[in-house]
């Protein structure tokens, strides 16, 4: 049974520190909001996410991530929409996603930096494809949870996702070298979409579309407090 939601308000769920918590704030507050999780985020949403994006199920010689594909047949029975790109039938198949719902064509610039409405940059990033397709999808208002970026390190992990795993060992790296610019192509490219980023970033991305929300207890107490920072024309 397809979920009932509101594609102009949108939750995009990541994995890192602090999406649990605030994951279930969102989900309180703006209980219509489309979502969508990737990877271990999806096990934040006991019905299933809305949509769900994995990369693969299948690797190596293979070896089957019993995480991911028993998550996925639970969010589909649910109701989820599952999602993959679209590759040809024997990648599918090897890569364990030939049952999936729907398969994106990836046609963007990728490392150039720029994002278009109706197109998918490869960022070759799980994270920035949700986010994609949430504006791809018609968002007005995006709550990004889970994007905080990572810390890690080579020879300096953190722990940079909120089930205890660190993050990758050139993790650093692709928070400043990828995430951030991704994510301000995408906030360029969508002036008329509010973003909204919830928690401890480890990156800055500005525009005056571009609000940083981190005080979790302070916003469930009310609404209207001031943790609401602008980090545009607004910042202070």
């Amino acid at each position: 049974m397809a979920h009932q939601t509101d594609h102009k308000e949108w939750l995009v769920v990541g994995s890192s520190p602090s999406a649990d918590e605030y994951a279930r704030l969102c989900r309180a507050r703006y209980p219509m909001a489309a979502t969508i999780a990737t990877n271990s985020g999806g096990r934040l949403f006991p019905q299933g996410p809305d949509y769900y994006y994995v990369n693969a199920l299948v690797f190596g010689d293979d070896k089957v991530d019993n995480k991911y594909l028993a998550d996925c047949k639970r969010y589909k029975a649910q109701g989820t929409r599952l999602i993959t790109i679209k590759r040809n039938t024997k990648a599918q198949v090897r890569r364990g996603t030939d049952w999936f719902d729907e398969f994106i064509t990836m046609d963007g610039p990728g490392a150039t930096w720029q994002f278009k409405i109706g197109h998918y940059s490869d960022w070759s990033m799980s994270g920035l494809m949700i986010v994609q397709y949430a504006l791809n999808m018609g968002a007005e208002r995006v709550h990004l949870v889970g994007h905080e970026g990572y810390r890690s390190s080579e020879g300096n992990p953190q722990f940079d996702h909120f089930d205890g795993f660190p993050g990758p060992a050139n993790g650093h790296h692709c928070t400043h070298n990828l995430i951030k610019p991704a994510m301000q192509a995408m906030v360029d490219a969508c002036p008329w979409v509010e973003f909204y980023f919830y928690g401890a970033m480890n990156y800055e991305v500005k525009g005056d579309n571009v609000n940083f929300i981190g005080n979790h207890e302070q916003l469930a107490k009310d609404e209207k407090s001031q943790v609401w920072l602008r980090s545009g024309r607004n910042a202070k």
